[in-house]
């Protein structure tokens, strides 16, 4: 068969459907160093996951305490807000006493000044799965969303993995999803940014410098270990409302703030935590010589427990969003 015929019977073929059947050559990737990148990748991946598994609090009784408070913490968040529907639906108007009755030592009651009174289940955990809020209808003792914010680079740092760790527990113990396990800090890489993905947190891809507002429902866990002021009072801002009864932030003391910062600063760049403080109560985490430098100066904080500034006092007048200049806001800005 001459050339000609073989190239018309080729053509017939092509025509019928016929199948010709060629050899392949080899896949060449275009890039030849795209699985060499992807290969380093998956085991800085594997390096990084690695460190957070030898760093896990999960048999620790520092992370047993520390659950146990904030456990606590939640649990008389929700039975506050049981307690102020009750009186509500009984005479029709909240009732809130004088802010000069909180101690000033802020001896509350998460866990020494009262105990907290929880009905364990079965298993011995601390919730109650048979009471909710009269107005959210959420279960009793549960966080809506949790949120992290300046946990700093733990691919490298010990003490930040050692906080994740204490994220991871959280997490973990109140069975928060993906959608409702938020973090963030501007110094995350894209390699921390997937391990923190594979772990089971959804990475908040712009700098809010923290102003995230909070819904009403349920009780929502702010995580800001060793965090600037700045981002603090932006947060504070941001829900500056009756909700911040329903919120809890694990970060530093803000009674501490207000004593070591000079009062020029706080008003400029601090003002909110200022007003909030004598209404906070606070818990110090447990003490642990082998955290001492990670979980130094760090507390839980609930709000508005023992009472509540009314409307019309002008407590709750926000005004405008904050503005710092970059020494002032101790943190990374959004530029």
């Amino acid at each position: 068969m001459d050339g000609t015929s073989e190239f018309r019977l080729v053509q017939r073929k092509k025509r019928s459907g016929s199948t010709i059947h060629k050899i392949k050559e080899p896949y060449k990737p275009q890039n030849p160093d795209q699985h060499e990148e992807t290969a380093c990748v998956a085991l800085a991946v594997a390096s990084i996951s690695k460190k957070i598994d030898e760093t896990r609090l999960d048999n620790d009784d520092f992370n047993r305490l520390c659950l146990d408070k904030v456990s606590c913490a939640v649990q008389n968040i929700y039975r506050n807000q049981t307690n102020h529907d009750k009186s509500f639906s009984e005479t029709g108007k909240r009732i809130h006493t004088n802010s000069d009755s909180i101690p000033p030592d802020r001896e509350g009651y998460l866990g020494k000044g009262k105990e907290c009174e929880l009905q364990a289940d079965v298993d011995g955990s601390s919730v109650n799965k048979e009471r909710h809020i009269t107005a959210q209808h959420l279960e009793f003792g549960t966080i809506s969303q949790l949120v992290c914010y300046g946990l700093g680079n733990f691919a490298e740092c010990y003490i930040a993995r050692y906080q994740l760790a204490l994220l991871e527990a959280l997490r973990i113990k109140f069975e928060i999803p993906p959608e409702r396990a938020l973090i963030y800090d501007p110094k995350f890489c894209n390699v921390e940014k997937m391990v923190l993905e594979k772990l089971g947190y959804t990475v908040i891809r712009n700098n809010e410098e923290g102003k995230r507002e909070f819904s009403c429902e349920g009780v929502s866990l702010v995580f800001m270990p060793h965090c600037g002021r700045g981002l603090y009072n932006n947060l504070l801002w941001s829900n500056w409302s009756p909700r911040l009864q329903n919120l809890i932030i694990i970060g530093n003391s803000f009674a501490r703030i207000v004593l070591s910062t000079p009062k020029r600063f706080l008003l400029t760049a601090g003002n909110f935590i200022l007003k909030v403080q004598p209404y906070t109560t606070e818990e110090d985490l447990p003490v642990n010589s082998k955290f001492s430098d990670v979980f130094n100066d760090t507390v839980i904080h609930i709000f508005f427990q023992n009472s509540c500034p009314d409307a019309d006092e002008g407590f709750w007048d926000k005004g405008p969003e904050p503005v710092y200049d970059d020494e002032d806001a101790e943190m990374i800005l959004n530029k």
